[in-house]
């Protein structure tokens, strides 16, 4: 897989540009190949050409704007062609980190693959520590065992999103969810607006707040208050990438006026995706969130949870236009299309899809046949 950029992938140009010189010595014409050279310009936009619509209805709201301010103005402006039916669902990846034998290679080239094919976004969810027995459950399945394997391999995700950022042009970078309470805030924010200022502002930063007494030990957190804990995290990081000087003073971090830089590249700051399906998740949404992440629920209970979030959102004053309702299977994972457009009815403006091949070289195969079928 060439994952170069297509700068690298074209001729190698001299910056002395001689012209030809015949077997006679005489000096010529240079040779009329300006369109070839257009067509192997543009051959790397072929892959896009499904994104076109994205930027086109889009273009109008950034035209004027500095980067910094693009996140926020081009969630609204995609939001508002979704509601408007103008705009077809788009498509994330999460990265296949459960399969076996997964390399820091592997998983580069996989992010680079699903950018040419058309996939919005690539997502790492976190566990910092994992057990054999858990004492908890995920929500959700509680069958007594663990939902998935201890041995799996689940790299930071900010580090890695560092390492994809790297060798991606354009795809966005989402974590599925990071675990808020569990961290330091302000080596949080630290580390979300170094990687957002690296990454030229493609940062999506999918919050949770954990299910894990286990892990929340491992830690030295207490699991008790996860929920306060996190929305006073969210404060924190707020003021420190808004606040030229900032503090805080609260239930469970101190803050005395202090600096923090570079700041990110979107500004205020990254979209913040709140994950959760319960009351006080649906209202950190309505309270803190540019958007709501669900995972691995049919496309009916999606819709339920949309009208349960529509509540908190009016009763704070909002609408599900101002947010980015975005979806992720595993286990239910569609195969077809006219499945994923049930999620689409339901509102989900983003639906993530995961790979299920148990081998690294299966990988590749399924997700091209992911992009033709689901997109």
């Amino acid at each position: 897989m060439d994952t170069r950029g297509p700068l690298r992938r074209g001729r190698r140009r001299s910056c002395c540009r001689a012209l030809p010189v015949d077997r006679n010595g005489r000096v010529g014409s240079r040779p009329n190949n300006r369109r070839r050279r257009r067509n192997v310009g543009r051959r790397w936009l072929v892959p896009h050409a499904r994104q076109v619509d994205q930027f086109t209805a889009v273009g109008a709201v950034l035209r004027g704007r500095s980067i910094d301010q693009r996140g926020a103005a081009a969630r609204r402006a995609v939001t508002a062609t979704r509601s408007a039916g103008d705009k077809p669902l788009q498509f994330g990846l999460n990265l296949p980190v459960a399969t076996p034998g997964i390399t820091p290679r592997l998983l580069r080239d996989i992010a680079c693959r699903a950018e040419e094919l058309g996939f919005v976004e690539v997502w790492l969810g976190e566990h910092v520590v994992l057990f054999d027995k858990p004492v908890d459950s995920y929500p959700g399945y509680d069958t007594g065992e663990a939902f998935f394997p201890a041995t799996l391999a689940i790299p930071d995700p900010l580090v890695a999103h560092a390492f994809i950022a790297a060798a991606t042009e354009h795809i966005r970078l989402a974590t599925g969810v990071m675990l808020l309470p569990q961290r330091n805030p302000v080596y949080t924010a630290k580390h979300i607006a170094t990687l957002d200022w690296l990454s030229d502002g493609r940062l999506d930063v999918g919050i949770g707040v954990g299910w894990s007494s286990e892990e929340f030990a491992a830690c030295g957190v207490p699991f008790e208050h996860r929920g306060r804990r996190a929305d006073e995290c969210i404060e924190v990081m707020r003021s420190l990438w808004a606040q030229q000087i900032s503090e805080h003073s609260g239930d469970f971090y101190e803050l005395a006026p202090c600096r923090q830089y570079p700041k990110p590249a979107q500004l205020p700051h990254p979209p913040l995706w709140i994950g959760g399906y319960s009351t006080a998740a649906f209202r950190r949404v309505a309270r803190h969130g540019d958007g709501w992440y669900g995972f691995d629920h049919s496309a009916s209970a999606v819709a339920g949870f949309v009208q349960l979030l529509r509540r908190e959102l009016e009763a704070h004053e909002r609408s599900v236009n101002d947010i980015a309702i975005v979806c992720g299977a595993y286990n239910l994972m569609p195969r077809e299309r006219s499945a994923v457009v049930a999620y689409a009815k339901a509102g989900v403006e983003q639906f993530v899809v995961s790979l299920r091949g148990s081998q690294p070289d299966e990988l590749d195969d399924e997700l091209q046949y992911l992009a033709r079928t689901l997109m």
